[in-house]
This record gives structure tokens, sequence and C-alpha cells, in this order.
């Protein structure tokens, strides 16, 4: 999952900030924005130099509630020219590097640093990061193991690594790339009490992916896009070490479109396709879920997931929008028992407010309802980052 820095508390600490007397008279001034005089961080972001304190709420309900703190720093993007591409917004996307550390209510947590990088004007992309983590989470099924309505407690305990780099083929909206993923952890089922004699089942688990990515962005921004089309694919082949020391292999392809449409000067449409598919002997914890608002994370898996979601905003001034989105997803243990899978449907509705106006940028919250629960969530950019 690609590091979000949650910005929308950054700005709640700007601010609050402002009230205090060691703030220089003109310090808010960089965050007015000249053209409407509303408040806005582009130029704070793209020239602010520094380490910044980045207070992070967690909503996340296979986690439960949490709180976390990051501190990060946004390197120099270069503004471009109007002409200089179809969906310039006038900035290239600004590099990113962040430390963090958060902890949960189901005394899970993590810690680990990254970093993001665009250059050479945005035909190099970089994701890396490493970290720590303790998670206490709930298998309820999936693959060839049986449903299990109340969920069955684990933790994963270990560190992880990713490194993806993406290079833009010519001067087109392709990217052509590698990632290589790590985990190691040592794993502990917590076992019900009706099962007697035995206290929790502990394994360590080593976990290595190597794949390619093929990537189309022709969105009109990478944080809250308006117009465009973005494609994804991916091609992995994972190898490791679980349970009784017993080795395995799995492949994984995962296909992902988010198409983006401006009916008109306030309104948009989003429309969201994600497939997941896998073969081999893939371990629990790493087979597809349904990952959409609405719906707890790991919640349904299965060998093969598809899913689809709709998103409407309505931007009843310049700055402040409301959207509503609504969508379906089916998991399978075979392609030809898809048919037969059940929905899960979820809604939802939340608001927007355009924080960079320079790097086109929304951020607000969301609350959405799926099969079992509502849930409160709290959106950087857009809530289809993955």
């Amino acid at each position: 999952m690609p590091i979000r820095i949650p910005l929308f508390f950054l700005l709640i600490l700007i601010v609050g900030a402002h009230s205090t007397q060691c703030l220089a008279a003109g310090f808010m001034d960089r965050f007015v924005d000249p053209e409407d005089g509303m408040f806005d961080t582009s130029e704070w972001l793209l020239t602010h130099r520094g380490f910044l304190p980045v207070p992070m709420i967690i909503t996340e309900p296979a986690v439960d509630n949490g709180l976390g703190l990051g501190l990060a720093f946004f390197h120099e993007a270069k503004k471009t020219k109007p002409s200089e591409g179809e969906h310039s917004t006038g900035a290239l996307p600004p590099s990113i590097s962040a430390v963090f550390g958060a902890a949960t209510g189901n005394d899970s947590w993590f810690a680990g640093g990254g970093h993001w990088g665009s250059w050479k004007n945005d035909s190099i992309r970089y994701l890396g990061g490493a970290g720590l983590t303790s998670v206490n989470l709930k298998f309820y099924g999936g693959g060839d193991s049986p449903n299990l309505s109340k969920g069955l407690k684990y933790n994963l305990d270990g560190w992880f690594l990713i490194q993806r780099a993406s290079f833009r083929i010519s001067n087109t909206p392709y990217f052509l790339g590698g990632e290589v993923t790590y985990f190691d952890s040592s794993n502990t089922f917590d076992i019900p009490p009706n099962i007697t004699g035995i206290e929790s089942w502990e394994f360590d688990i080593k976990n290595l992916g190597l794949g390619f990515v093929l990537e189309y962005d022709g969105r009109d921004n990478i944080f809250t896009p308006t117009q465009g089309l973005k494609i994804d694919y991916k091609n992995k082949l994972y190898v490791g070490e679980g349970a009784l020391s017993r080795s395995y292999e799995y492949f994984m392809s995962e296909f992902s479109s988010l198409k983006y449409w401006k009916l008109s000067k306030d309104l948009n449409l989003g429309w969201r396709v994600e497939g997941d598919f896998s073969s081999g002997e893939v371990p629990f914890y790493a087979l597809p879920f349904i990952y959409m608002r609405g719906i707890p994370m790991m919640r349904y898996q299965g060998n093969h997931v598809a899913l689809t979601e709709l998103e409407g905003r309505w931007n009843f001034t310049p700055r402040w929008s409301m959207l509503g989105f609504t969508g379906v997803g089916r998991t399978a243990n075979s392609l030809s028992s898809f048919g037969s899978s059940t929905n899960r449907s979820t809604i939802g509705t939340g608001f927007r407010y355009l924080t960079a106006r320079q790097l086109g940028m929304h951020a607000g919250m969301d609350i959405a309802k799926g099969p079992e629960e509502w849930v409160f969530y709290i959106t950087i950019g857009s809530a289809w980052a993955r």
C-alpha cells in the first residue's frame, strides 16, 4: 500500500499554531491564495524546506481507531508552463519523504519511513519504504479455508520492505517499471477456547515478491483527478516460507482502471474497476481482498477479487464540494464461480476542501456503509489511492 501523507491534519496543526505568539506577523500570508483570498497550502508545500510534524488519525475498522505522528519533508517541485502537457496543473508532482509511527485500539502498531519521488520532469517515479509492524487482524476465510463468521484472530509481527521504480516511455503517458517487496514476520493465531489442548499456533513467515508494473497515467493531476484515465497492471511472482518451514510459490496479477469525467464546470464523475487474480499456493494473509470504503480491510478474501465503484462530486463553491459513492465487489475461489458469488455492496457520502489549488489536491471526510457496519474515513487526495 502506498504511503499516504495525511495533509488534512497538517493543515489543522498549522491553523492552530497561528494563535500562538511564536509565529511571525506575516507567516499566515503564505496560506492565503492571492487568487481568491482563501486558505491554501500550495505555496507552503511547493517552497517549504525542513521536516513538518504531521498528526495522524486512523479510522480503519480492521485494526480499530488509532493515533500516530509523522515527520514529512516536501521536496521542491518545479512549476511548469500551462502549455507543457495536456493536463498540466501548474506544477510537477512534489517528492515527499516521511518517517512515521502509529498505534491503534486493538494493540496494533507500526513505524517506518519512505520516499515518493518524481524526477526528471516526472519521467521517473519511485516509491520506497521500510518499517516495523505488529498488527492484529482477523481471518474470515478464503481460498481453500472455510468461512469463519466471527473470524480467527492472528498477529503479524515483523518488518517489511518495498522498492518500486517506473520509467516514462518516451514522451507518452505510459510507464514501465519493476517492484520488489519483502515481508519477514512471526505469525501467531489465537485459538478459540472451545479448542482444548492448544493455546496458540505460531510460525515464521518469509515472503519475497518480484514483478513488473505497467502504468498509463493520463489524469489531470495525481492527487484529486477531475478528468483523464489511469490504468495499472502488475504481475508478480512470490516465493517464501511459511508454517512448518514449508516453501511455497504463487503468482498475483493486479489490474485497476480509474476513469474521470468533468461533466460540467461543477460536476465530476469517477469510475473504478479493479481485479486481483492469484494462482498457486497463496498463504492466507496474502489472499486478495475487497478494498472499498465501508468494508474493513481483509474482511472478504478469496483467490480472485473483482470490484467496481462510482463516485460523483459536486463543487458547490470553488473550494468546497460534496460527493456520493457506491460500489460492489465479489470474491471467488475460481474464475468459474464468480457468477454465483455474493455481492458485497457499499454506499456513502462525504465532503472535500481544495487545500492546495496549484497541486489540485482536495482533503475531507467520508462515511460509508458496507454489509455489516458504518465506517468513517479521513481522505487526502483520491480515496482510490492504494
